[in-house]
């Protein structure tokens, strides 16, 4: 079974903000990444662990990386707004495909006796049964 690979806490941050710095204005593919990061070759590993980096960074920095083009740039110009908006497309898009994808799984739910509001406060809450 695939664990994913784990960085320690204090590394993260220094991996965040080595890619921010790279990424920082530059579209960079995650080989470009890997090699400026780690300065080895993008492994199954490394793809991970970059890919975890950026959805930290995500979180705290705009950053954009759509899927008609490779790599990842963290924007830093009022002149990237047309990015800006493809990303948030994108992801409102992506939120719209997963709303869609819920509800056979509510309806499943439902059906052998569940309800909505009782799988919505156990999933909340961290319940994995």
């Amino acid at each position: 079974m695939y664990t994913k690979p784990d960085i320690p806490t204090g590394q993260k941050k220094e991996l965040c903000e080595k890619i921010y710095q790279y990424i920082r204005g530059v579209t960079r593919t995650k080989q470009e990444i890997c090699w400026q990061v780690f300065g080895t070759a993008l492994t199954p590993t490394r793809d991970r662990q970059i890919r975890d980096m950026i959805s930290i960074l995500k979180k705290h920095v705009p950053i954009v990386a759509t899927s008609d083009q490779k790599g990842y740039r963290a924007v830093i110009d009022p002149t990237d707004m047309d990015a800006v908006m493809h990303q948030w497309r994108e992801y409102d898009s992506r939120i719209d495909d997963f709303e869609g994808s819920k509800k056979p799984l509510i309806k499943f739910y439902e059906k052998h006796g569940g309800q909505y509001g009782d799988i919505t406060q156990r999933v909340a809450a961290g319940d994995k049964s």
